[in-house]
């Protein structure tokens, strides 16, 4: 090039020498038979996109790769279900196979199923924790009952002078209850008392029940005559009647003193009398 009288060197293109046979980079790459550039690969990082045609492709190969892996796992729990139901499975083994069968049944288990479970669960833990503490509750229940009846029934035994005041309790307790004391209002309050139904006969003979307190049922007790050899008697200087003094008919022995089957012999003989 010649500037003002000056020549300057143009400077010359690179050289690239193709061989044949050798595709070209760049602008001259080859091209396929069908006019488009062959496949490349992709680069780092960069998404694969399929069409429709290959996303179903792949997702059905997924899916049935899914469906192989779920066969394995249900039969996997099945084996370890019949483990745990063996006879000789201790406690610890059987609560290890049960975590992991939980653990297989999780892994093909949708969100929605994981939530159900995990609700279920819970409101199992919530029935058991009420089932125990109702079960507590009616134990001590039971026990409240139990004893305020027989405290009750002793301390009117011994008010009514009982040579032995168990044997009088042995007598009324499996015909004793609580019941709640109604209030003035005519509803149930949350104190309860001790009742007592006694089996015995009117004035003419006729089968009649009293429902007594604990004295009153003692009273009651006292006054039939199976039932005297129980109780001291005024009349024979706390003998018991003459007849179960010392040496008297009782075997030498007051009821206090006997013990039980000598007890439940000597009632045999004063029914029969």
């Amino acid at each position: 090039m010649r500037l003002n009288d000056t020549w300057f060197p143009l400077p010359s293109a690179p050289f690239v020498s193709v061989f044949e046979g050798e595709p070209e980079s760049g602008e001259n790459a080859e091209v396929t038979d069908s006019g488009t550039p062959p496949p490349t690969e992709p680069k780092k990082n960069e998404k694969v996109k399929f069409d429709a045609a290959q996303q179903a492709y792949v997702n059905s190969l997924i899916a049935e790769e899914r469906r192989k892996s779920q066969v394995k796992n249900d039969q996997l729990i099945t084996q370890l279900e019949t483990e745990k139901n063996r006879v000789g499975t201790t406690a610890a083994e059987k609560q290890a196979l049960e975590d992991r069968i939980e653990g297989l049944k999780n892994e093909y288990a949708t969100k929605e199923t994981l939530k159900a479970r995990e609700t279920e669960k819970k409101l199992k833990e919530l029935e058991d924790k009420n089932k125990q503490l109702e079960a507590q509750g009616a134990t001590w229940e039971q026990r409240y009952h139990r004893d305020r009846k027989r405290i009750d029934l002793t301390q009117a035994a011994a008010e009514e002078k009982a040579y032995n005041p168990r044997q009088v309790v042995n007598e009324l307790f499996s015909n004793s209850r609580l019941e709640p004391i109604v209030g003035d209002d005519g509803k149930p309050t949350d104190e309860y008392r001790t009742m007592v139904k006694i089996n015995t006969v009117d004035g003419d003979g006729k089968p009649k029940v009293l429902d007594l307190d604990p004295v009153g049922a003692v009273r009651q007790l006292k006054e039939m005559r199976e039932y005297q050899n129980l109780f001291i008697s005024p009349a024979t200087g706390g003998l018991g009647g003459g007849s179960l003094g010392r040496g008297g008919g009782g075997g030498g022995k007051a009821p206090h003193e006997m013990s039980t089957a000598e007890y439940m012999e000597y009632r045999k003989k004063q029914k029969g009398k």
